[in-house]
């Protein structure tokens, strides 16, 4: 009878870490989407001539067994980020004005995964 019931709730713990999982990686894909709007949407002075830098900004989902693994990148202007994030010195030794659009958009995905993980958490699922 004891040995039933440990069983039982043993099932009981895994159902509930297998949906946590589950919807940990939802949620990671959930902000990453998020994420690319916010930057698809981003104004600077490289970003109003053509809006081709903003329109190339995607996720990539890799799932494996255990993890789930988003990145979100620049596809086509993937040179252009640190350039633009940052600022640089141009061909005559002045530096460029730098137009940080990137950093606030991480710390936005980092806080909104973290609240809705622990959300996750104390809910028990989804």
């Amino acid at each position: 009878m004891v040995k039933e019931n440990l069983l039982h709730i043993k099932d009981m713990l895994n159902e509930y870490s297998k949906e946590v999982q589950e919807g940990i990686a939802e949620k990671a894909v959930e902000v990453a989407e998020e994420g690319v709007s916010r930057l698809q949407k981003t104004k600077g002075a490289y970003t109003v001539r053509t809006g081709k830098y903003n329109k190339s900004w995607d996720k990539e989902v890799k799932n494996g067994l255990d993890y789930v693994n988003v990145k979100i990148h620049s596809k086509k202007h993937y040179r252009l980020t640190h350039l633009l994030e940052k600022g640089h010195i141009t061909s005559n030794g002045k530096r460029t004005r730098a137009f940080p659009h990137i950093e606030e958009v991480n710390t936005y995905c980092t806080s909104a995964y973290q609240k809705g993980v622990e959300e996750l958490i104390k809910n028990g699922s989804k």
